[in-house]
């Protein structure tokens, strides 16, 4: 198998360029899916220091919500038997179906997303390279099969209404 020569960002250590359109897309993703972790990673990668800024105004309207809920219940003296599951619905971490997992969830559409954002890149800098070629090198580079990189990137394009890059 031949090493992909690109790299992909790890570090949080982001330009506004890539800091917005990651906001972006996570609140599509976010308001599509209902999953609060696009909220919740967009607060930590907001508040890291090395891009240090507040949080875009969508992620403190979830936050102000969820606290309001909490507080509300709190205000009128509503009986709570397990509060730690009343703050977790508060905060939208009640699975929406049986077996549905926000983390994995998370995890899945992120990946979909870095493999489209790698997967677009590498057809516009590399003239001529073929669309099997770069799944190929996208899934090299982020540990999976080709076949797992392009079900990713298609089942995260069928999300957010975008078109699969071509070749």
């Amino acid at each position: 198998m031949t090493e992909p020569d690109f790299e992909i960002e790890d570090d949080l250590n982001l330009g506004d360029e890539m800091l917005t359109g990651t906001a972006q897309s996570f609140e599509l993703l976010f308001r599509k899916t209902g999953n609060p972790i696009f909220a919740w990673a967009i607060w930590i990668l907001f508040r890291d220091p090395f891009n240090r800024r507040p949080p875009p105004d969508w992620v403190l309207q979830y936050i102000d919500q969820a606290c309001a809920t909490i507080f509300d219940a709190v205000a009128i003296n509503e009986k709570i038997p397990n509060p730690a599951e009343r703050a977790g619905v508060a905060f939208g971490f009640k699975a929406p179906a049986k077996g549905s997992n926000p983390f994995a969830h998370f995890k899945r559409l992120s990946s979909g997303a870095r493999a489209t954002e790698q997967f677009a890149r590498l057809l516009r800098q590399k003239k001529g390279l073929s669309s099997t070629k770069a799944y190929e090198l996208v899934a090299a580079k982020m540990k999976l099969t080709p076949a797992t990189a392009k079900r990713l990137i298609g089942e995260f394009c069928a999300l957010t209404g975008t078109s699969v890059p071509a070749d």
